[in-house]
């Protein structure tokens, strides 16, 4: 590592901290074009057989956006567990969704109508979309709420608690054994130590980070500090490209 890129490191793990730090190694390390590993069916008795017991009805893989299903499925009676590498329902920052799409938390019952407002840090009046050497688009309804990851993972990790979740942060999930029985989900901890777990079914919501995703688009957040800058607080900004595309990306 240049001298330059462990300054900007360092600046990263100030503002953000040293898990902030290691995220954005480890996103840097990714190959760009991930393989999934093969499946490891056969080994017994990692893999659950037909009428086998297994340990879990679902396996969450990921504790970020995916946590929010994780209460609802164990308050309809199912044993419900999470897998995270880092740290179950922590978020580095807001979220941006849309009005119509953030009325399904209340619906489902997940959030009660004063729960879901107070999460909401802004509301944008239109967003827009620019493009480097073309024109401008207004929209309105889409993208138009910030909303407070954080907040909205506490919430959903508190119900979770108290309907038994089982919670694994520090675990990272290596690979997927399958079964006519169930899947098995093959972890190691912080300390290299492995184990297994079986469910009848495995939800992948590790996004980007995830061997089994068919894309190989990362989004990082990168901020920084204006001042002395006139701008409508009430407009969001959804895409705004400042350059061509270079090798097919932009």
């Amino acid at each position: 590592m240049s001298l330059q890129a462990a300054a900007s490191l360092q600046r990263v793990a100030r503002a953000g901290g040293d898990e902030m730090a290691a995220r954005l190694l480890r996103l840097d390390a990714a190959p760009l074009h991930v393989v999934a590993p093969a499946s490891t069916a056969g080994a017994p008795p990692d893999v659950p057989c037909r009428g086998a017991a297994v340990d879990y009805d679902v396996i969450l893989l990921g504790g970020g956006l995916s946590l929010l299903y994780a209460p609802l499925l164990a308050d309809a009676g199912l044993r419900v567990c999470v897998v995270e590498q880092h740290r179950v329902g922590a978020a580095q920052r807001e979220w941006n969704a849309s009005s119509h799409e953030l009325q399904a938390l209340q619906a489902s019952g997940l959030l009660t109508p004063s729960q879901l407002s107070a999460l909401i840090l802004a509301r944008y009046r239109e967003g827009i979309f620019a493009w480097h050497g073309g024109g401008r688009q207004t929209v309105g309804g889409v993208l138009d709420c910030a909303v407070d990851a954080q907040k909205l993972l506490a919430q959903a990790l508190l119900r979770a608690k108290r309907a038994g979740v089982q919670l694994d942060s520090q675990m990272r999930c290596e690979g997927l054994s399958f079964g006519d029985g169930g899947v098995a989900v093959h972890r190691v901890d912080a300390a290299g130590r492995r184990s297994t777990r079986s469910a009848r079914l495995v939800l992948d919501g590790r996004g980007a980070q995830s061997p089994y995703a068919r894309g190989d688009l990362v989004c990082p957040t990168v901020g920084g500090v204006l001042e002395d800058v006139d701008f409508d607080p009430q407009i969001g900004e959804i895409l705004v490209t400042t350059q061509h595309l270079e090798d097919g990306r932009q």
